[in-house]
């Protein structure tokens, strides 16, 4: 967990450079709990209990909030950078998803002339009214058992899966 204080920290620093256009951007998305942000919060407490100096340098409730819109939203380009996509995010989850994000260089586009830009490609034709949504964990973690699947999905991302790999069959 105190890599993930770490991570937040560097949201933080570049949540404090955007313009007060950028915050309030960022600050329109909206975090869901789960157990790994409770552990944030947990790490970032250790944390200022062994450098007690360190809670009067960074506003500490703004990294954690900062830290759960990112699990909750972001999405991680090849880079390893984390990025937020207004429109991407609204997409709901499913583990057999109707969309795949891909970076705009994998596809030769120009992404409006950012390297970093990402896209919705549709797996399959979607209809008018049809949900879009999008995987947000792993291919490794699609692959698992339903019941695994959906305890992942619960620990990682903070809600309990209904799509409809996930519902009950019926007998």
């Amino acid at each position: 967990a105190a890599l993930g204080t770490y991570r937040s920290l560097g949201a933080y620093a570049a949540y404090a450079r955007l313009s007060s256009e950028g915050r309030e951007v960022v600050d329109s998305f909206r975090a869901d709990p789960s157990p790994l942000f409770t552990a944030v919060k947990r790490s970032v407490k250790r944390v200022l209990a062994d450098n007690p100096a360190l809670e009067a340098v960074v506003d500490w409730p703004e990294v954690v909030r900062l830290h759960g819109l990112l699990n909750t939203n972001a999405v991680k380009l090849r880079s390893g950078a984390l990025a937020l996509y207004p429109r991407i995010c609204v997409a709901s989850h499913a583990c057999d998803p109707n969309c795949d994000v891909v970076e705009a260089r994998d596809l030769s586009c120009s992404g409006d002339g950012n390297p970093e830009a990402a896209l919705l490609r549709a797996r399959v034709p979607i209809q008018k009214g049809d949900e879009v949504t999008i995987s947000y964990v792993p291919a490794m973690v699609l692959e698992t058992p339903t019941k695994e699947r959906r305890a992942l999905l619960r620990t990682l991302r903070g809600f309990r899966c209904r799509c409809a790999l996930c519902r009950p069959r019926p007998p």
